[in-house]
């Protein structure tokens, strides 16, 4: 049974693996990569959902794409963009549709 000992820096990832008599060490070079992290907010005055005039309720929903190669094209990044908002948006007029439907029960 082998032992794997892994550490990684920023640029870099570094295994190594230790068999009782053979140690190997491995170095995978990590290219630059970028990330997308997009939101969508929305605050709601109370009254307009039939409630306290001076109440407020927030909702916000945020999503992230990690590991994009730094080569990526503009056309693309935009497209990932516009997608992550997208979903942000939706998932808080999903939320906030619910919520508004549950206070009028």
């Amino acid at each position: 049974m082998g032992l794997i000992v892994v550490s990684s820096e920023q640029k870099s990832l570094s295994a190594t693996i230790a068999t009782g008599v053979l140690q190997m060490n491995l170095i995978y070079i990590i290219p630059n990569m970028k990330e997308i992290t997009r939101s969508f907010t929305r605050k709601v005055q109370m009254e307009a959902l039939g409630g306290n005039r001076f109440e407020s309720v927030d909702f916000f929903a945020s999503y992230k794409q990690t590991d994009i190669p730094e080569e990526t094209p503009d056309k693309d990044l935009e497209m990932i963009s516009e997608a992550l908002y997208l979903m942000s948006k939706r998932d808080v007029e999903n939320s906030l549709t619910k919520f508004s439907n549950e206070l009028k029960k």
